[in-house]
């Protein structure tokens, strides 16, 4: 998830000779136990779960904006990708999760090759940008075909979707 575009399309200026991607950028590249947090989505269906999953943990439903990384050019850039951590979305039917992948011991060097493989995808516009409304949408999609159990939802996105 990318959680501003200015931070990697080159609008926010680095003052430095030669700079490369602004430093705010690396904030959306957060790891937990060397390991940052993906989906695997070919499909519209499987790219709507990760959308409502990453939706789910948030306090309120707002804009969303990601980019589709290829696992091979991932694995040119030595970027290891795990299934075995199921995903976490508080109230998405366990079925759903298994599209859950880790990129896996992730350190600086590898993080920083992850950020100049994303910056040229977004310059270029090879983004997707979910409006607050369309992420709305999606979650009351999923929650009518009762893929949310919203007794497990954060009371702050309940409280936002008006689902108390």
């Amino acid at each position: 998830m990318i959680s501003s575009l200015e931070r990697w399309d080159g609008r926010r200026d680095v003052h430095r000779l030669n700079p490369t991607i602004c430093g705010d950028a690396i904030a959306d590249l957060r790891t937990k136990n060397n390991c940052l947090s993906t989906w695997l989505a070919d499909t519209d269906e499987e790219k709507d779960t990760a959308v409502v999953a990453l939706a789910l943990g948030r306090d309120k439903a707002d804009k969303l904006c990601y980019v589709i990384l290829e696992e091979q050019d991932l694995k040119n850039i030595e970027i290891d990708i795990s299934a075995e951590c199921k995903g976490e979305a508080r109230g998405l039917n366990e079925d759903l999760l298994t599209n859950h992948r880790d990129l896996v011991e992730m350190d600086f060097e590898h993080i920083g090759k992850l950020a100049n493989y994303i910056s040229p995808l977004v310059r270029n516009g090879q983004f997707k940008v979910m409006t607050k409304a369309q992420v709305k949408a999606l979650l009351e999609k999923f929650k009518g075909n009762e893929l949310i159990d919203i007794t497990k939802v954060n009371d702050s996105l309940k409280t936002d979707l008006n689902w108390e």
